[in-house]
Formats: C-alpha cells, structure tokens, sequence
C-alpha cells in the first residue's frame, strides 16, 4: 500500500468540507463505499 498518511488524512476532512452533507444525506454503509485510494484524489480535484 503506497499511500502517504499524512495526504489520506488531510483527503478526508477536505472531502467532508467539500461536500458540506452528514452522514445522513449520503445513507450509505462503509460497505457501498468500497473506492479505491484512486478516487479519493479525483474528487478531491472536483
């Protein structure tokens, strides 16, 4: 697994600020959230 901690953990509160949304609007389960370190980057971009 080549992936810096430090750019994984900035990703996800920059994904959460983004999207600005709870959990709740998402009403989706780890499990359905099953994307690769690749797409993280992506969104991050949009």
């Amino acid at each position: 697994m080549e992936r810096p901690k430090g750019s994984a953990k900035y990703i996800f509160p920059i994904l959460n600020s983004q999207f600005s949304i709870p959990n709740s609007q998402f009403s989706i389960p780890n499990s359905q959230f099953p994307i690769p370190n690749s797409q993280f980057p992506i969104l991050n971009s949009q």
